[in-house]
C-alpha cells in the first residue's frame, strides 16, 4: 500500500493545480460566510440566483472546448499547436458573445419565472462578466496542457484574489449589488488579456499554422462533449433551478448554503482529472492497458484516502460547523448538506473524464441524459412531499444510478477485471479505519463544551485515530499477504 502514498511527478502536478483551485474554491466559500452575515436572505438569494444563471450559461456553452485542449494540444507540434490555440480562443469568444446576448434578452423572462423582479437588472449588469468568463476559459487548459502548472497556479491565485475583492468591497461599502457584477466584468477582461498574451508566447515560437481538418476534428470532438456537458450541467443545476421556481428567494438562499461542496473536494477531483486525462488519452492510443489500470487504481485510492474520512467527520459535525460558519439562521441548510455528502464517497474517480479519454462519448451522453430525466422526475415527486430537501434527495439518488452505469462502461471499454480497477482490500482498510476514527467524534459531540472546541478537537482526534488505524491495518494486511 505504501506505493499509493508516494509522490510522483503526476502527484506533484495535481498538487500544484489543486493549490490554485483551492484558492478559487475558498474564494466562494469565504464570500458565502461574509454574505450570510452582511446581507438579508432576500439580498443573498438574489445574488445566488444571479450567480446560478451566470454559472449555468457559462458552463452550458463552454461546449467542451477546454476538454478538447487537453486532448489535442499535447499531440500537436510547432505552428499547428499555435494555430490550434488561436482556433480555440476564437471559438470560446464566439460562444461568449452568443451566450451573453441570450442572457441579456432573457433577463426579464427569468426574473418573472423566478418571481424576483430585481433579478433582471442584476443579469444585465453581469453581461460583461459572463462574456469574458467564457472567452478567458482557455487559459488554465492551455497552461496545463503545455506543462506550465506553476504559472497557471500563480495566475489563477492572482485573479481569484481580484475576484474576491470585486465581490466583497461593494458589500462592505454598501454599494448597489450591480456594482459587484460590473467589477467582476473588469476583472475578467484583464484575465482574458493576460492569459492570451502569456499563452501566445509559450505555446510555440513558430508562426501559427491553421488547418481546416484540425478545426473539423475539434468540432467533431467537442459536439458530443458539449451535448453531454449541457445535459450534465442542467442536471447538476436542476435542484437550484427547481427551488427557484417552486419556492421563495429566501428558500433558495438557505438551500444554496446546504447544496455546496466542500471547497477542497471539487478542487481535488478537478485537478486530478486535468492531470491524468492527457495521460489516459496517451495510454489509450498506445494500447498500454496495464499502465492505465495502475493509473486508475492509484488515482481512486489516493482520492479515497482523503474523501472517506472527510465524509464521516462532516456527517457527524455538520450542524456545529454551520453554527460556526453561517450562524444559526442557516441551520435549516444542514439536512440538505448531509444529503449532498452522500455523493462524496462516489467521487473517488472522475468517471466522465475517463470515459471521454477512452472515446466513449456516446455512453457519457446516455448516462447524462438518464441522470437528467431521473433527477427531474425524482426531485419533483420528492419536493411535493419533503420540500427543498426532497429536491436534494432526488439529485443524489439519480447521481448514484449514473455513477454505477459509468463504472460498468469503463470496465467494458477497458476489458479489465474488477480487481485491476479497484483494490478491494485497500478500500476495506480505508473504510474500517474511517469507522474506527468516527467513534471518538460521536463521543465528543455529547460533551458540553464550546462548539468550536468540539469541532477542532474532533478533527484532530479523528485524523490521528484514522492515520494510526490505517497504519496498523496496513501492517496486518501486509503480514497476511506477504
Amino acid at each position: 500500500m505504501t506505493h499509493y502514498l508516494r509522490i510522483g511527478a503526476l502527484s506533484k502536478k495535481v498538487g500544484i493545480v489543486s493549490l490554485s483551485k483551492l484558492f478559487s474554491s475558498l474564494n466562494f466559500f469565504l464570500i458565502n460566510i461574509i454574505f450570510a452575515r452582511a446581507l438579508t436572505k432576500e439580498m443573498n438569494g438574489s445574488y445566488q440566483q444571479t450567480m446560478l444563471i451566470i454559472n449555468l450559461f457559462s458552463t452550458l456553452f463552454l461546449f467542451g472546448v477546454p476538454t478538447s485542449i487537453y486532448y489535442f494540444l499535447p499531440n500537436l507540434q510547432g505552428g499547428r499547436k499555435k494555430g490550434f490555440f488561436y482556433q480555440s480562443v476564437l471559438i470560446l469568444s464566439y460562444l461568449g458573445v452568443i451566450t451573453t446576448i441570450a442572457a441579456f434578452f432573457l433577463s426579464d423572462w427569468l426574473a418573472v419565472k423566478f418571481t424576483n423582479p430585481p433579478l433582471a437588472s442584476l443579469i444585465r449588469a453581469s453581461c460583461l462578466y459572463l462574456l469574458f468568463v467564457l472567452a478567458a476559459s482557455f487559459g488554465d487548459a492551455i497552461l496545463i496542457a503545455i506543462n506550465r502548472h506553476a504559472l497557471m497556479a500563480g495566475l489563477s491565485i492572482l485573479f481569484t484574489a481580484l475576484h474576491f475583492a470585486a465581490v466583497v468591497m461593494p458589500v462592505l461599502f454598501h454599494m448597489p449589488m450591480q456594482s459587484i457584477f460590473y467589477l467582476l466584468g473588469v476583472v475578467n477582461v484583464a484575465r482574458f488579456i493576460v492569459s492570451f498574451v502569456v499563452c501566445r508566447r509559450l505555446v510555440s515560437p513558430e508562426p501559427p499554422v491553421f488547418s481546416s481538418s484540425l478545426l473539423r476534428e475539434q468540432f467533431i470532438y467537442i459536439l458530443p462533449i458539449g451535448l453531454n456537458s449541457m445535459i450534465d450541467i442542467l442536471s447538476c443545476g436542476l435542484d437550484r433551478i427547481l427551488v427557484s421556481f417552486l419556492f421563495t428567494v429566501k428558500d433558495l438562499a438557505v438551500y444554496q448554503y446546504g447544496a455546496q461542496e466542500i471547497p477542497f473536494i471539487s478542487i481535488l477531483i478537478g485537478s486530478i482529472s486535468a492531470v491524468i486525462i492527457p495521460e489516459i488519452s496517451r495510454l489509450r492510443h498506445e494500447g498500454r492497458w496495464d499502465e492505465f489500470s495502475t493509473l486508475f487504481r492509484n488515482a481512486s485510492v489516493k482520492t479515497a484516502l482523503i474523501l472517506f474520512p472527510l465524509f464521516g467527520f462532516l456527517m457527524i459535525f455538520a450542524q456545529k460547523i454551520y453554527i460556526i460558519l453561517y450562524t444559526e439562521s442557516y441551520l435549516a441548510a444542514v439536512p440538505v448538506f448531509r444529503i449532498y455528502l452522500l455523493m462524496l464517497p462516489l467521487r473517488i474517480v472522475s468517471y466522465q473524464s475517463i470515459l471521454f479519454a477512452l472515446g466513449k462519448t456516446k455512453s457519457v451522453i446516455v448516462g447524462a441524459a438518464f441522470d437528467l430525466v431521473a433527477n427531474l422526475t425524482l426531485s419533483l415527486i420528492l419536493a411535493a412531499k419533503m420540500g427543498p430537501v426532497g429536491v436534494a434527495l432526488g439529485l443524489v439518488i439519480a447521481t448514484i444510478g449514473q455513477v454505477v452505469f459509468y463504472i460498468f462502461i469503463i470496465r467494458h471499454a477497458t476489458r479489465l477485471e474488477w480487481r485491476r480497477l479497484f483494490e478491494p482490500r485497500i478500500f476495506g482498510i480505508i473504510i474500517v479505519s474511517c469507522l474506527v476514527a468516527c467513534i471518538p467524534c460521536l463521543i465528543i459531540t455529547r460533551i458540553p463544551i464550546n462548539v468550536l472546541v468540539q469541532v477542532v478537537s474532533g478533527a484532530v482526534i479523528c485524523g490521528a485515530v484514522y492515520i494510526l488505524c490505517l497504519r496498523l491495518l496496513f501492517v496486518h494486511q501486509r503480514r497476511i499477504w506477504s
